[in-house]
């Protein structure tokens, strides 16, 4: 009797951490589905620079997918890194060089420190340093929504149900192998 309570128990444990962490990261898998492309031309190329929401929020991290591409052609275009800045005025918020990845997309992650209007310089250079292209994005970064409930709803809400779900299959599980343990004693 002892010996089947451990094992309810260690069972019933796994279920709901398992039920818990399944939630909890199923609310993060899906981190770019839906993105926004900033194009401009700049002959021969253009310049194709890829955000992960419709506008930046300030405070969060926003994803850019730096590409460069033929302008005729849209093929991929050669280049070794991107010089970029990212400005709000005459202010300079961010300026870096990335280097482009041999798989996958040169990204820059960044955090916008506030609402507002931003400027994003990209220009593009070649194993010599030499610029390719360059072009100016003017990014609208949005107001952050400090509302408890809009940050931590999502989350509430998928925790309380892992807890639920976990809960209820446990009852099930102890009601059926209480049954069971009856049925053998008789």
């Amino acid at each position: 009797m002892e010996n089947s309570r451990k094992t309810c128990s260690s069972l019933f444990y796994s279920a709901v951490f398992s039920l818990c962490v399944f939630t909890y990261t199923s609310v993060f898998v899906s981190a770019h589905s839906a993105s926004v492309s900033f194009e401009k031309e700049a002959p021969p190329y253009l310049i194709d620079i890829g955000y992960d929401s419709v506008a930046p929020i300030a405070g969060e991290h926003g994803r850019f997918d730096f590409s460069l591409r033929h302008l005729n052609t849209k093929d991929p275009a050669e280049f070794s890194e991107v010089w970029v800045r990212v400005l709000r005025g005459e202010k300079t918020f961010l300026a870096t060089g990335i280097q482009k990845q041999e798989i996958g997309p040169t990204t820059l992650l960044f955090v916008f420190p506030r609402e507002g209007s931003y400027t994003l310089e990209a220009s593009y250079r070649s194993a010599g340093g030499g610029e390719i292209a360059k072009a100016a994005f003017s990014i609208p970064v949005l107001p952050t929504e400090e509302s408890f409930w809009s940050l931590y709803s999502a989350y509430a809400i998928f925790f309380l149900a892992g807890i639920l779900l976990g809960g209820a299959g446990a009852f099930i599980f102890r009601r059926n192998l209480a049954a069971n343990i009856l049925r053998l004693r008789k």
